[in-house]
């Protein structure tokens, strides 16, 4: 439990820390990077998603 608490610890830092430089990310990498890394990252949370609905139906139908 001491581990999970701790990682969960490490992962709001690191967070926090991205937030912070954000901006400087943001001018480092460009507009349009930020543009693409954003589509992307949304065509695999679609692609997560389909997933799931299928995996659903699946289970669905074999119930019956």
């Amino acid at each position: 439990m001491p581990l999970a608490i701790l990682i969960f610890a490490l992962i709001c830092y690191l967070n926090y820390i991205a937030f912070n430089l954000s901006e400087i990310i943001t001018e480092k990498i460009g507009d349009n990077i930020i543009t693409v890394i954003g589509k992307i990252m949304g065509l695999i949370i679609a692609i997560i998603g389909t997933e799931m609905i299928i995996e659903g139906v699946k289970i669905s139908f074999t119930i019956l």
